[in-house]
């Protein structure tokens, strides 16, 4: 499964409250363009897989969003889009929903899942999240969110 991204919202969310605060009277209402990373680590600190995402996605005042993007990874690229819902949680802007991804393989459900933290100028979002082994060792996982303000 290609999103690994339901892994630790929790700890996610834990992780936030050293986030920068989101900036005063900002919202993340509009159109955003966005880069999305997710990389495999070994103990090493190599990468052993992931897949990169560029998406325009809409975020509305009602809680809902609509996004659209590519997928690249080593099966090539696919074409996705979805809509879902969106909320704040501790200052992190989290939009979760159903996809449709075609590629070489056909049309297939995915599920969609955006982590943001507004920059103070209201212009900006990202996120990084990273997921350690069991043993707590190493980081086994790495999600980056890049997103700029569109118009």
């Amino acid at each position: 499964m290609k999103f690994h991204l339901s892994f630790a919202l929790a700890a996610v969310l834990t992780a936030a409250g050293s986030s920068a605060a989101l900036a005063q009277n900002a919202s993340p209402v509009g159109q955003w363009g966005c880069n999305m990373t997710f990389t495999e680590l070994n103990q090493f600190g190599n990468r052993t897989s992931g897949y990169a995402q560029e998406y325009r996605i809409a975020v509305y005042q009602n809680g809902t969003f609509d996004v659209g993007g590519t997928t690249m990874g080593v099966s090539g690229y696919s074409q996705f889009q979805g809509q879902g819902q969106w909320q704040l949680q501790q200052n992190v802007f989290i939009a979760q929903g159903q996809a449709q991804e075609q590629s070489s393989f056909g049309i297939m459900p995915t599920m969609f899942m955006m982590l943001g933290t507004l920059s103070p100028d209201g212009g900006g979002m990202s996120f990084t999240n990273e997921s350690p082994d069991p043993s707590g060792t190493y980081i086994m996982s790495r999600s980056h969110y890049l997103c700029q303000r569109q118009g």
